[in-house]
């Protein structure tokens, strides 16, 4: 638009680019034509106020977590199985709930009310009673979904995590700089300096404390030294096969817990292969590679979760 004039309101010649993409050509003089100012990119956000971050070519709003034209979408993320895993709160009952005025920010989840939820389609008293006991039920949550719920970008479940171990707590998080996210190893330029911008918009600051306000609790992460200690720190686990006492996110959570991972491929970096019923070829592979195979059991008290002894 710069390098060509480009404005709003112009008439301009449209040319196919390749097979496909339209390409503005040109612009068409229009003889006694009024031309609009020519564009500026916003560093404020028009519809919340928040400041615009860029990411190459795209330019995007900072304030996830209050912007109206995103609200939506934020509160959907913030719900999710992998973030805080609030049951019953679907697409079509978040629209309702923003439609409506209802919720405004995320903390306006925890304000809700059975007399707020039985006036939307399709609640009666059992299902208000239920989301808001899904609601209730996630005041409490580790750091790591915590970080995934806020939506900042490129902070995925597995960078979430690494934050979660390494820093140990939102406030460090909150307060560490470009320099400091760099220096792990998962982290490079582009998520530093996301994270750094996330952060130093007040707006989403804002929303943290209403959250916390609100009754919601941030559990501690593991930091460094915890995972450190742990005997299966750095350790890296396979799973194959259906599991009959966990679920394969349950069983996720508490390998990580103990600062070991999960990959999907067996390797010659595998230290064990937990094989459950109708294993599939990874097994074969483990045998062959010398990886120790494990059983449900084996690698429940492994862990320290074979409470009751599984059988």
């Amino acid at each position: 638009m710069a390098r060509k004039d480009i404005r709003i309101g112009d008439t301009v010649k449209v040319e196919r680019a390749g097979d496909v993409i339209p390409a503005i050509a040109e612009r068409v003089p229009v003889p006694g034509e009024q031309r609009s100012t020519p564009f500026c990119m916003p560093d404020h956000c028009p519809v919340c106020g928040s400041s615009v971050g860029r990411e190459g070519a795209y330019f995007y709003c900072t304030g996830q977590l209050v912007c109206g034209a995103q609200l939506k979408g934020a509160i959907e993320h913030f719900a999710s199985k992998h973030a805080l895993n609030i049951e019953g709160l679907g697409k079509k009952t978040v629209a309702q709930l923003v439609d409506t005025g209802l919720v405004r920010s995320l903390a306006d989840l925890y304000r809700l009310t059975s007399a707020d939820l039985v006036r939307l389609e399709g609640f009666a008293d059992r299902s208000a009673t239920l989301l808001l006991e899904s609601i209730a039920g996630s005041k409490t949550v580790s750091l790591d979904r915590f970080l995934m719920g806020l939506g900042i970008r490129q902070v995925g479940q597995h960078i979430a995590k690494v934050l979660a171990r390494e820093f140990g707590s939102l406030g460090e998080i909150m307060s560490a700089d470009q320099e400091r996210f760099q220096q792990i190893r998962e982290i490079g330029p582009e998520i530093s300096q996301g994270l750094v911008l996330y952060w130093s918009e007040p707006r989403n600051r804002e929303v943290i404390t209403q959250l916390q306000e609100s009754g919601v609790q941030v559990a501690p992460g593991m930091a460094t030294g915890d995972r450190k200690q742990s005997p299966l720190a750095g350790k890296t686990f396979v799973f194959t096969g259906g599991l009959d006492h966990f679920t394969r996110d349950g069983a996720q959570q508490a390998v990580e817990a103990a600062g070991a991972r999960v990959s999907s491929s067996v390797s010659k970096k595998t230290s064990y292969l937990v094989a459950g019923r109708d294993p599939g070829s990874k097994l074969d592979q483990a045998r062959t590679l010398g990886v120790t195979i494990l059983t449900e059991q084996e690698f429940a008290a492994l862990i320290g979760e074979d409470k009751n002894g599984l059988s």
